[in-house]
């Protein structure tokens, strides 16, 4: 990503990927605070790493330690923290079994 990688612009992305929760697209929408604008670099590497399956599986296993787990969240998209309440909740019991065996 060499041609004008500080050129700042709208990145126009759809609300639909960023969560499945219709109200919190909405506010994500309209939060003045978190403008959907980006470099073509930071766009650029986004792209690359957005919720990729494989990849996050992948630096999954690479981490050097047996007590891990992976756990695909059905149903999410860019953030689980934002997702509809069911998805939040099953991520949210997941992670916490995991943190009380430790």
């Amino acid at each position: 990503m060499k041609i004008l990688p500080n050129h700042i612009m709208d990145t126009q992305l759809n609300k639909d990927f960023m969560t499945s929760d219709p109200e919190w697209s909405e506010y994500l929408l309209h939060e003045p605070v978190i403008p959907l604008l980006g470099s073509l670099k930071q766009i650029y590497d986004f792209l690359k790493s957005i919720n990729d399956f494989h990849a996050s599986k992948k630096f999954i296993d690479m981490i050097p330690f047996e007590d891990k787990k992976f756990v695909p969240v059905k149903g999410s998209r860019h953030s689980i923290a934002l997702e509809k309440q069911d998805i939040y909740d099953g991520a949210k019991a997941e992670l916490l079994e995991w943190l009380s065996k430790h």
